[in-house]
């Protein structure tokens, strides 16, 4: 085994000129946006229309159960659900006679990372569901009881009671989507391994490969450390402006 040798800063000065690196930390905050703002809506809808249905037990269940799969598990899962030929996604199009919609979902750089990113959203919609559900439940019931009686449609129900008594469980689901969608790996390494090309590499991946592929261990905890470190600069910002953006529905 060779001698370990100071290298200073210049793994850092590597790290910023690695534009495979600084593309992938685009790409990954880019399919974020994508899955905040699609899986927060429909987490919170669903979350309200079970909260209005008594017997709710079974619903509950049901979208958690792809939250305790693995990643491993849920990747090829749907690796099986996109594949061109046989996969279920095709030949739903093809039984509805939207053929020309039909792609190789996982070999086309345009649909790759979308593809990973539905993915993700499926894999983790209970765990963001059931949150919603339960801040749902700790609202008092007779400030809907009161805005009922002042003649307040659903609405303005929801835009005057529940948004704003929601926003600190908003606030958190946020945080933990982008925590959780910008570090995505056991899905990526099942379904693309980072392909076609860098089409759906991430900033994990990049690590991981850099360490176990690359053998340079001191390289790869640098990207670490700089990976770590813009997860806390987009968490600070988020909770800055989360707070701020709350502190005006409560006015």
């Amino acid at each position: 085994m060779s001698q370990a040798k100071f290298v200073g800063l210049s793994n850092f000065n590597k790290a910023f000129e690695d534009d495979v690196f600084w593309e992938s930390v685009i790409r990954v905050f880019k399919i974020s946006i994508g899955i905040i703002g699609l899986e927060i809506p429909l987490a919170l809808l669903l979350a309200i229309l079970v909260n209005k249905v008594i017997r709710a037990g079974a619903y509950r269940i049901i979208y958690f159960i792809p939250t305790i799969l693995s990643p491993i598990a849920v990747g090829m899962i749907w690796k099986w659900m996109y594949e061109p030929k046989f996969g279920i996604i095709n030949q739903t199009l093809d039984a509805l006679g939207l053929s020309s919609l039909k792609h190789a979902w996982l070999a086309e750089s345009s649909t790759a990372m979308g593809a990973v990113g539905v993915t993700f959203i499926w894999e983790t919609f209970g765990t963001f569901f059931l949150l919603f559900l339960v801040g749902l439940t700790g609202i008092d019931k007779q400030l809907y009881e009161a805005a009922s009686i002042e003649g307040a449609s659903s609405f303005q129900t929801f835009k005057s009671v529940t948004l704003p008594l929601m926003v600190p469980t908003i606030i958190l689901v946020m945080i933990l989507l982008v925590l959780g969608s910008m570090q995505i790996f056991g899905q990526v390494v099942i379904m693309t391994n980072g392909g076609p090309g860098y089409a759906t590499e991430v900033p994990s991946m990049r690590i991981y490969k850099e360490a176990f592929e690359n053998s340079k261990m001191g390289y790869s905890t640098t990207l670490s450390v700089l990976f770590g470190f813009i997860l806390i600069v987009f968490s600070v910002i988020q909770l800055t402006f989360s707070r701020r953006y709350g502190a005006k529905l409560y006015e």
